[in-house]
């Protein structure tokens, strides 16, 4: 059984930075979904860093990493820092074996 993927917006500090919460399964069929909320808070939001927390998520598909890679895109090109934290289990080993875990592990935009 599948654990349905949401997320929540947290505001650290005022103008700093801003954390998204990702839980559940983050799948093909929720992919386009994600990638436009962290594309949106980019585009609408003045911070000096945008967090992805991948702590509470049970399944990272390709899809899913597809929409980490287009938000730190969007974060990069309005110069802004962007850093995924928290993965682990299957989401952490995905991440590893796509060959994308180093990149998205550090502080993009320093």
């Amino acid at each position: 059984m599948t654990e349905q993927c949401s997320w929540e917006t947290h505001h650290e500090d005022p103008g700093g930075a801003i954390r998204i919460v990702v839980r559940g399964d983050v799948d093909a069929s929720v992919d386009e979904a994600l990638a436009a909320v962290i594309v949106a808070t980019v585009e609408q939001c003045q911070v000096a860093v945008l967090v992805i927390d991948l702590a509470q998520v049970s399944f990272l598909g390709a899809a899913g990493i597809r929409a980490l890679l287009r938000g730190r895109d969007a974060a990069a090109e309005r110069g802004y820092r962007y850093r995924v934290v928290g993965a682990h289990g299957i989401a952490q080993y995905v991440l590893r074996v796509s060959g994308v875990a180093e990149l998205l592990a550090s502080l993009a935009g320093d």
